[in-house]
């Protein structure tokens, strides 16, 4: 994984950056988990997982404001699809530690119609990814959001 990130020719010349942030995680990674006992691992688990979701954000938002100069429709759902899971994967793993660690309830929320606000934000969210993936919307960004 490093390596290919290393050799790989769009890289050019961030090595140092690439390292000094490396390692910089790796030192807050492992300094917070030296600090854990074993019995509140699976909070730190559930924690860093967020930040898994968190970059999988980041790297969409950096594609979107950034865009390829041609356009792709391929790219924008990706960029779309990756953005929303890697959202969803944020959001989970920041109620899954809440809930290990006791700062939320661990009985689910039970809302009425659940099932229509769920249909509603699922095809909501359909109109807006094929409404994302026009290049129109997409490759017209331009770095402006």
């Amino acid at each position: 994984g490093i390596a290919s990130v290393l050799l790989s020719p769009g890289f050019s010349g961030a090595h140092l950056r690439f390292l000094t942030a490396f390692m910089a995680a790796g030192a807050v990674g492992y300094t917070a988990a030296s600090q854990v006992s074993m019995e509140d691992m699976p909070q730190l688990v559930a924690g860093f997982h967020s930040f898994v979701g968190l970059a999988a954000v980041f790297a969409g938002f950096a594609s979107y404001f950034h865009p390829d100069p041609t356009f792709h429709t391929l790219k924008a759902l990706e960029t779309f699809a990756g953005t929303a899971v890697g959202m969803l994967t944020f959001t989970g793993s920041v109620v899954a530690a809440g809930k290990l660690h006791g700062v939320l309830p661990g009985a689910p929320y039970v809302l009425d119609n659940r099932w229509l606000l769920n249909i509603g934000g699922i095809v909501g969210s359909v109109v807006l990814g094929g409404a994302f993936i026009r290049p129109t919307i997409y490759g017209g960004a331009g770095g402006v959001a």
